[in-house]
């Protein structure tokens, strides 16, 4: 082997100098299209909310001179509960790798600062896809929220198709009085991206509003409606009978159209118990030389009014049709 200069081999210098370590950790899992920070948020002091939903209203009849009028139908509602729960996430840190472990990173700091983000994502899957029909301690998220009534059946059967402009038209108008966003994932809006209407089919369906005094930055919509991409919608989704069925095994998707505001309001709205994501911390455990720290969320997500919340699902990821 031949000699490195003064050393003897290359491991003999490198046994006299150390790696640079750059501190924090570098972000590797980058989602984009969160739900949480655009919902309205309800604040509660109960386990649940309790409201009701116009069923049928008073009619009114016409009578001749001198009829006798009869009592007409009454008016009727449906009641609706949603129940808080509780998401929560508890993790301890041995306390020898706290106070010893300290060059680059704070370990404390970093913890929980990732658990916070791994939290995060959880919520915003849930907020999708939970279904407390499948899962007790869940909430109901979008597709289980969605009323069968405004629910649009792209696909048949266990097959899914292209997306229907004259179908999105269809569920945007469906939402009374008008959503205020478009929700789909970034294969379906590069899909929308790439078609145009019109005569010659030149003028694009997808405009980008630009930048303003109320816009940090540009946001491209459908019909005036804001786009937003998200990542949190697969394009695994499988379907049975045309409808959604599951998140994964499949190659289908769903776009939602949503209202938001207050549930007094008839919008979609964000229900919650304590701030989001609140840490909480245990200096010291009994069994052993640890401390432990939890992030804890108590919500669910109500619809006020059945009109505000409704979706396309069976769309395949090909080009879209008129």
């Amino acid at each position: 082997m031949g000699v490195i200069g003064f050393f003897d081999t290359l491991a003999q210098a490198q046994k006299l100098v150390t790696d640079v370590l750059l501190e924090g950790v570098i972000e590797e899992i980058i989602e984009e299209g969160q739900l949480l920070p655009r919902l309205p948020v309800t604040q509660l002091d109960g386990k649940a909310l309790v409201y009701n939903r116009e069923t049928t209203l008073p009619s009114a009849q016409w009578v001749a001179i001198g009829d006798e009028l009869q009592s007409q139908a009454s008016a009727t509602y449906t009641a609706v509960t949603v129940e808080i729960k509780r998401m929560i996430g508890q993790w301890d840190l041995d306390k020898f790798v706290i106070d010893t472990y300290r060059n680059k990173n704070d370990l404390r700091t970093m913890a929980v600062s990732q658990a916070r983000k791994g939290v995060m994502r959880t919520a915003e899957d849930a907020l999708i896809y939970s279904k407390v029909a499948s899962n007790a301690n869940s909430i109901d998220g979008l597709q289980a929220l969605v009323p069968a009534a405004m629910r649009i059946n792209q696909g048949a059967d266990v097959t899914g198709a292209a997306l229907s402009l004259n179908n999105l038209d269809i569920l945007i108008d469906s939402i009374k009085p008008k959503p205020d966003l478009l929700l789909c994932n970034f294969n379906l809006f590069r899909r929308l991206s790439q078609v145009g209407r019109g005569a010659g089919a030149v003028f694009p369906v997808v405009w980008r509003q630009a930048a303003g005094e109320d816009l940090k930055m540009p946001v491209e919509t459908y019909g005036g409606l804001p786009l937003v991409r998200t990542d949190y919608i697969t394009q695994t989704e499988t379907i049975s009978g045309g409808d959604y069925a599951l998140p994964t095994t499949g190659a289908c998707t769903t776009i939602f159209a949503i209202r938001l505001d207050s549930v007094e309001m008839g919008g979609l709205s964000l229900l919650m118990g304590n701030p989001l994501f609140e840490l909480e911390t245990f200096a010291t455990l009994e069994d052993k030389d640890a401390e432990r720290f939890r992030l804890k969320s108590y919500m669910a997500m109500a619809l006020g009014s059945t009109k505000s919340l409704g979706c396309i699902d069976g769309i395949t990821d090909v080009a879209l049709v008129a």
